[in-house]
């Protein structure tokens, strides 16, 4: 009999695992399921509002970040979603607008930067876009994506010697460091 019981508990477990694993495999599926046993947090909307965004489901994806600026009007990280998905909606002004909120917010946060340095190019605003990048990359300077990505910005503004300036700089940063045992290393450096 014990063993018809033991045998039986570990069925429905095993039953459960199964299932629960399942919501593993979808991560919009997951991230409703924490949505709707931690309803009051911020955090499981913001993650359901990336999965949809991912997804390709942006009304979605702004719903869900809605609802985690509604549970936590401090939410940076929301707001900064709400950002990308209104450019990919085409509403830049919003996106702008998202993204500055975001870093007023959370002044700790720097991907609002990158963003709005793309934003801002989209939007034919040269210079603002230049200034977010040069904020970026004082807090990341070895990051070439940006290095290029300004350049760019200088060439549309037609200060191309400061274009050429950056793209020299970035490609600094993707040669190797000289080491004592490459060949041509300067060892009294």
């Amino acid at each position: 009999m014990e063993t018809v019981i033991f045998v039986a508990v570990i069925l429905l477990l095993s039953i459960g695992t199964y299932s629960r694993n399942r919501l593993w495999n979808d991560e919009i599926g997951l991230w409703i399921d924490c949505v709707k046993k931690s309803p009051g947090k911020a955090r499981p909307y913001i993650n359901l509002a990336v999965a949809y965004f991912n997804a390709g489901a942006y009304d979605q994806s702004l719903e869900s970040n809605q609802k985690a600026i509604q549970i936590d009007p401090k939410s940076g990280q929301a707001y900064y979603n709400l950002g990308l998905v209104y450019q990919k909606r085409g509403e830049l002004t919003k996106a702008i607008a998202m993204e500055k909120m975001a870093l007023a917010v959370d002044p700790t946060l720097d991907l609002p930067y990158y963003s709005l340095g793309g934003f801002y190019f989209e939007n034919g605003q040269y210079e603002e876009s230049e200034k977010a990048y040069q904020t970026y990359l004082k807090i990341y300077p070895y990051f070439p994506e940006v290095h290029n990505l300004l350049a760019i910005v200088y060439a549309s503004q037609k200060k191309f010697d400061q274009a050429v300036t950056e793209l020299n700089g970035r490609l600094e940063l993707i040669q190797p460091c000289p080491c004592p045992h490459q060949p041509g290393a300067n060892l009294l450096a």
